[in-house]
């Protein structure tokens, strides 16, 4: 793009990203209204009402990736039949942690099988109080972990028996690592591996077992789920994928791999914790073709030198929808739009008086501190902390 036609881009962008705040809002207290009532009622008519709303909320940010981002996706499977089977039953999809945003190229992933109102995952209790996403997340029921073993174990069996009440076919995302990569979370896990004598990978943190065992455990128990392993890296002609890049517009490009992890290759669902420690640790170190042995480090490597994953039999390019965008456009037109320009009239009549505007500044300060705490306490991590205290 030359600067004009990015100057144009920004502009559209960070216009459809206000209204797209308002739309999303209006969205979410009618998750919130339906969670509290309708619930209450009639159990399916909440989960028909929420699998709607979760899918008009998600499928805003893919707009923004794949229209304003230029995003380009590419999925590289395995096998063949593993891209057929995809859909057809609940999957619980294991898969790295990479980047600050990455939940957005997931849902991409989602909606190359799907609706977005499929979507679930395994999230940190903190970003509940996010606005649009951690609203959604906390009203579409996905799972909040806290950190604290003996209160997450509750919570996920709760959550784990309530995924089978939805009425399609659920991803389940789960992010082993527990928390995202930064060099310095790197340098701490090699020296922790060393000392304990774990496995070492150069583009992942180590994998936590001890969630992994319980939700595999439960998973393994459940006929009706398949699992995936899944990797998401980034694409060479892309920017570093984090949010200062998707607010500016910046071209933001990925790739996944995509496998199956067979019955065959799964313990027993009354083996102890060990057998699924082990078959973590094997997760993150080979591939599931037992031909291949195929480290998963070597796929980021292979990626790197080549631009593409070999020796996969499928290879999907995504492909963005125009009747996505209209529809998200003339949902934020006439929500987010009409919302806006009812506020305008209203504050520009209130605020002739000065007490009102100085209410209306201060409202408005607290506001912009809380959204701003929320974001905060979303990115923090002590993973490094912790850590470090358990090799001192």
């Amino acid at each position: 793009m030359n600067k004009s036609a990015t100057m144009l881009n920004r502009l559209l962008f960070y216009t459809n990203l206000t209204l797209l705040f308002i739309t999303c809002s209006v969205m979410s207290i009618i998750q919130w209204l339906n969670y509290m009532i309708t619930s209450k009622i009639d159990r399916k008519w909440q989960l028909r009402i929420n699998f709607l709303m979760q899918e008009l909320i998600f499928s805003q940010f893919t707009v923004c990736l794949e229209w304003f981002c230029q995003t380009r996706i590419r999925l590289f499977v395995n096998k063949r039949k593993t891209f057929d089977s995809y859909g057809q039953k609940p999957a619980l999809v294991i898969s790295n942690h990479r980047y600050p945003n990455d939940f957005m190229f997931f849902l991409i992933f989602i909606k190359m099988f799907g609706p977005l109102g499929a979507a679930k995952s395994f999230v940190k209790y903190e970003l509940r109080h996010v606005p649009i996403f951690g609203w959604s997340f906390l009203f579409s029921e996905h799972i909040f972990l806290k950190r604290d073993w003996q209160q997450d174990k509750k919570n996920i069996s709760n959550s784990l028996k309530n995924l089978n009440n939805s009425i399609v076919p659920i991803s389940v995302f789960f992010m082993p690592e527990g928390t995202r990569f930064t060099q310095r979370k790197h340098e701490i896990g090699i020296d922790y591996a060393k000392e304990n004598q774990l496995p070492i990978f150069k583009h992942h943190l180590i994998p936590r077992a001890k969630g992994f065992n319980y939700i595999l455990r439960y998973i393994h128990s459940n006929d009706d789920f398949n699992i995936y392993n899944m990797e998401l890296i980034q694409a060479q002609d892309s920017a570093d994928i984090n949010w200062k890049n998707f607010f500016l517009c910046q071209k933001l490009s990925a790739d996944f791999y995509l496998e199956q992890i067979t019955a065959n290759q799964l313990p027993e669902p009354d083996a102890d914790d060990s057998k699924y420690t082990e078959l973590l640790y094997e997760i993150f170190n080979k591939k599931v073709n037992p031909l291949d042995h195929t480290i998963v480090d070597q796929i980021v490597e292979q990626h790197r030198t080549h631009s593409f994953i070999p020796n996969c039999e499928v290879i999907i390019n995504h492909q963005r929808s125009i009747l996505t965008l209209l529809r998200c456009i003339a949902m934020n037109i006439v929500i987010g739009g009409s919302i806006v320009y009812y506020l305008f009239y209203y504050i520009t009549f209130i605020l002739h008086n000065p007490i009102i505007r100085w209410i209306f500044l201060l409202i408005s300060i607290i506001v912009i501190y809380a959204l701003y705490m929320a974001f905060k306490s979303a990115k923090v991590s002590n993973y490094g902390e912790k850590k470090a205290k358990k090799m001192n």
